[in-house]
């Protein structure tokens, strides 16, 4: 379990550094506005949904240490859900853009993927 909150911790590092990045962005080219919003709108959700992950994954080893029969389920429909809504939000405003926003749903994968490989490749040598 302490690899997962080591991963957590570097991930909301690297995810504040890239959402303060993303405003000052938003800020300095206004033509570029709506692509910035739905990046990093995508990215938010995406985030959001890493944290509920990560909460949810540490529910269950406790709840596998304990050693407790209980039925017990990850929160897809949640997490599901707050990217139907992230979507529906670009489509419905016209400050925000609908493919970036997309992209940016993606960003909590490639995160924890990223980190996970560092850290293998630095444990292997």
């Amino acid at each position: 379990m302490s690899d997962l909150a080591g991963f957590l911790k570097t991930i909301s590092r690297s995810s504040m550094v890239l959402f303060a990045v993303g405003v000052v962005l938003w800020g300095a080219l206004p033509s570029y506005r709506p692509y910035i919003s739905g990046l990093l709108l995508g990215m938010l959700v995406s985030y959001a949904n890493v944290l509920y992950l990560g909460m949810k994954t540490r529910q269950l080893g406790e709840l596998v240490a304990q050693g407790e029969r209980k039925r017990f389920n990850l929160g897809f429909l949640t997490r599901a859900s707050l990217a139907v809504l992230a979507v529906m939000f670009a489509f419905k405003s016209e400050h925000v853009e609908l493919v970036t926003t997309i992209i940016g749903l993606f960003y909590g994968q490639a995160a924890l993927f990223v980190t996970a490989a560092v850290a293998f490749f630095r444990k292997s040598s």
